[in-house]
């Protein structure tokens, strides 16, 4: 099925915003769709098309924001942010690399390869679990 647009004015990260007479705040166009089909939600609301603008509710489903997170990455919209193109980034992608081939799962591990690597271990079980896309 074809997105249907949202017009109006677009939010700093592209989203449509709209009043919601209900809640009577500013929200966004998918959001108020939504909501006007199923009724409220505390949900993230996702869209399956990656167009912002997009208010088709069969084009939306729940989810939470590591949902969010993932389709991300599956659909490679983190652009040149991902990886060592992230100004950020303290590694390379070699040294992710080589940090995934080093990991076997041991107790420890994730602590020991964070100091060797210079970084939490929060970032090193990100690395060997695929969350860091190289």
């Amino acid at each position: 099925m074809t997105c249907i647009e949202a017009s109006g004015h677009a939010d700093k990260d592209g989203y449509i915003k709209v009043y919601n007479p209900r809640t009577k705040r500013q929200t966004t166009a998918h959001r108020l769709a939504w909501e006007a089909v199923h009724g409220p939600t505390d949900s993230l609301l996702r869209h399956t098309c990656d167009n912002r603008k997009c208010r088709n509710v069969d084009h939306l489903i729940e989810g939470s924001q590591a949902d969010n997170m993932k389709d991300m990455l599956d659909r490679n919209r983190l652009g040149k942010r991902a990886g060592q193109d992230n100004n950020m980034a303290t590694v390379s992608d070699k040294d992710v690399a080589l940090c995934r081939s080093l990991y076997s799962g041991k107790r420890g591990e994730l602590t020991s390869l964070g100091k060797r690597f210079g970084v939490s271990r929060v970032t090193i079980k990100n690395w060997v679990s695929g969350a860091y896309r190289d």
